[in-house]
C-alpha cells in the first residue's frame, strides 16, 4: 500500500485545527470549560485516511463545532477542512454561525439550523452525522441545513413554527432560492392534535423566469394508550408548472404495542413531490444486518405508491419473533419500478449470557436489476462476565440480477468487546459477482472509547462500496481499501 506525503499546506492547516482543539481540550479538561459567566461546548470530527483503492492516496475531513451558552442566549461556529477538495463539501471556511435565544415557551434563532414541518413532506432541514457501517460508528456528512432564521412557541395546547431561509441546492455546497413558511399545531384534546403547514418558495427557470411554488399539508394525529394514529395530506403548486410541475402526497401509520404483540401498518403516496428541502417518510426497512442494509431500495418522492406492514410476538420474555412485508410501485404499477420485501426475524435470548437472532428475507428491487435476493443472516452474542462479550454474525445473500446475472454475497465478523472502553473485531466478505473489482474483502476496526469524551477508530483493510440507510435516507459509501483513522471528541 503506498501513503504519499500530503503537500505542506493541506497538513499545516490540518495541523492548526488540531492545535487549537488540543487547547480547547486542556482547558475544558482542567476546569476551565467555564468562560466568564457561560460556558463553551466544543464537537470534533476528524476523519484521516491514506487509501490504495482510489486515485488519491489521503484523504482528510474535518468539522469542528465550537459553541458558547450564557443563561438564555446559545452561539456557535462550524469549521470545515477538506483535502483533497469536494465541490459538494465546504472547504476551510467556517460554514455554519448561528445565535439562539431559548427561554421557556419561546426559541429564537439566527443563522444556520435544522427544523420539520409535520413528517417531512413539505419541509425538512436536517443533518446526519454518523451512521452504523460495519457495525462501527462512523462519521458521514448529509448536510441540509437552512441559512436564515426561525422562531418556536410551545404553549400548553398550541406549537408555532416559523422559518425563512436559504437551503443548500442538491449535490451543493451553494444555497438556493429563499424559501418562508411554517406550521401551527393545535391539540384540543390530550390525545387529539392537528396541524396544518404552508411554505413558499421564490425561484426562476432556466430563462431566468421569476415564479413560485407553494407547499401546505394538513396533519392529524390521535395518540389512545398502546394506539397511535397518524395522517397527513399535502399538495404542491407551481406558478410554472412547465419547469416544476404540480404534485401532490398522501401518509398515513397506524401502530398498536402491547405487552406480547405489536403491530404497525403505513402507507404512502407520492407524485412530483420531491424537492431540494423536503424529506418525505421513506417505508424502507432499516436493517442492522450489513448485507440486507447495503442492498435497499431508494425513495422516488415524484412517481411511488408504498405500503409496509410490521406485526412482532412475544410468548415470553425470552422471545421475540417479527414478521414484515413492504413493498413500493410507481403510479403506473410498471412491473419494471416494482420492490418488495419479506422477513421472518427472531429473536432468543438463552439464560442470562447467550442472545441469538435469526433473520430470513425475501426481496426484489426491480428499478436497481435486482429480480431476486434471498437472504439468511445469524448473529450470536455471548456475555463472558458483566463487561465482556463476544459477538458472531454470518450472513448469506443470493441476487439474481438482470444485468450482473447470479451470484453469492458473504460476510463473517467477530467481535470482542470491553464495555464500555474497547471494541475489536475482524470482518470477511466475499462475492461471486464476476461484475466486481475484487471478490474478497478483509478488514480489522479497533474502537476506543478514551475517558467520557474521546472516541478514537481504526480501520484496517478494506470494504465494498454499497448502500447505507439510516431513517429511510440512503447515501452511497464508495468502496475502500487503506488505513482509516476517525476521532470524535465532545465536550
Amino acid at each position: 500500500m503506498k501513503i504519499e506525503r500530503a503537500p505542506y499546506q493541506a497538513w499545516n492547516r490540518l495541523f492548526l485545527i488540531s492545535i487549537l482543539v488540543f487547547i480547547l481540550i486542556v482547558l475544558l479538561q482542567k476546569g476551565y470549560g467555564q468562560l466568564g459567566p457561560g460556558r463553551v461546548f466544543l464537537l470534533n470530527r476528524s476523519v484521516n485516511s491514506f487509501e490504495s483503492s482510489s486515485g488519491s492516496d489521503r484523504k482528510i475531513n474535518n468539522w469542528l463545532d465550537l459553541g458558547y451558552k450564557y443563561n438564555y442566549w446559545r452561539a456557535g461556529i462550524r469549521v470545515e477542512f477538506h483535502d483533497p477538495r469536494n465541490s459538494l463539501l465546504y472547504n476551510d471556511k467556517i460554514t455554519q454561525r448561528y445565535i439562539e435565544f431559548k427561554k421557556d415557551w419561546l426559541r429564537v434563532r439566527a443563522g444556520n439550523s435544522y427544523e420539520r414541518l409535520g413528517r417531512g413532506l413539505v419541509f425538512h432541514a436536517f443533518e446526519i452525522q454518523s451512521q452504523t457501517l460495519d457495525r462501527t460508528n462512523q462519521n458521514v456528512a448529509i448536510d441540509r441545513n437552512i441559512d436564515g432564521a426561525n422562531i418556536n412557541i410551545s404553549l400548553d395546547k398550541l406549537e408555532v413554527t416559523g422559518i425563512w431561509g436559504r437551503p443548500l441546492r442538491m449535490f451543493s455546497s451553494e444555497r438556493g432560492d429563499p424559501l418562508g413558511g411554517g406550521e401551527i399545531r393545535f391539540r384540543p384534546l390530550p390525545a387529539l392534535l392537528l396541524g396544518g403547514t404552508y411554505l413558499r418558495l421564490q425561484t426562476e427557470d432556466f430563462r431566468q423566469n421569476d415564479f413560485h411554488v407553494d407547499m401546505r399539508s394538513a396533519e392529524i394525529s390521535l395518540n389512545l394508550d398502546a394506539i397511535d394514529l397518524y395522517a397527513e395530506l399535502a399538495q404542491k403548486r407551481s406558478s410554472n408548472t412547465f419547469s416544476d410541475p404540480n404534485g401532490k402526497a398522501v401518509y398515513a401509520a397506524a401502530n398498536y404495542a402491547g405487552n406480547t404483540f405489536g403491530l404497525s401498518a403505513e402507507f404512502k403516496r407520492y407524485e412530483d413531490f420531491s424537492t431540494v428541502f423536503n424529506n418525505p417518510p421513506a417505508l424502507v426497512k432499516t436493517h442492522s444486518f450489513v448485507l440486507l442494509n447495503r442492498h435497499t431500495h431508494s425513495l422516488n418522492a415524484n412517481d411511488e405508491i408504498d405500503y409496509q406492514f410490521e406485526g412482532y410476538f412475544s410468548p415470553n420474555f425470552n422471545t421475540m419473533i417479527t414478521l414484515h412485508a413492504s413493498g413500493a410501485d410507481n403510479l403506473e404499477s410498471d412491473e419494471r419500478r416494482r420492490f418488495r420485501e419479506y422477513f421472518i426475524d427472531s429473536r432468543n435470548e438463552w439464560g442470562d449470557r447467550l442472545i441469538s437472532r435469526v433473520l430470513f428475507d425475501y426481496s426484489k428491487d426491480r428499478p436497481v436489476g435486482d429480480l431476486n435476493r434471498w437472504t439468511l443472516a445469524t448473529e450470536v452474542d455471548h456475555l463472558l462476565n458483566d463487561r465482556d462479550s463476544i459477538l458472531l454474525d454470518g450472513q448469506m445473500q443470493h441476487i439474481d440480477n438482470e444485468n450482473s446475472g447470479k451470484y453469492w454475497n458473504m460476510l463473517g465478523l467477530l467481535a470482542f468487546s470491553r464495555s464500555p472502553w474497547i471494541t475489536i473485531s475482524t470482518q470477511y466478505e466475499h462475492t461471486t459477482n464476476v461484475f466486481a473489482d475484487k471478490s474478497n474483502w478483509f478488514s480489522g476496526i479497533l474502537n476506543l472509547k478514551i475517558g467520557q469524551h474521546h472516541d478514537v477508530i481504526f480501520t484496517l483493510g478494506s470494504r465494498p462500496a454499497g448502500l447505507v440507510c439510516s431513517g429511510g435516507i440512503c447515501f452511497q459509501v464508495p468502496e475502500f481499501e487503506g488505513l482509516e483513522l476517525r476521532w470524535n471528541a465532545r465536550f
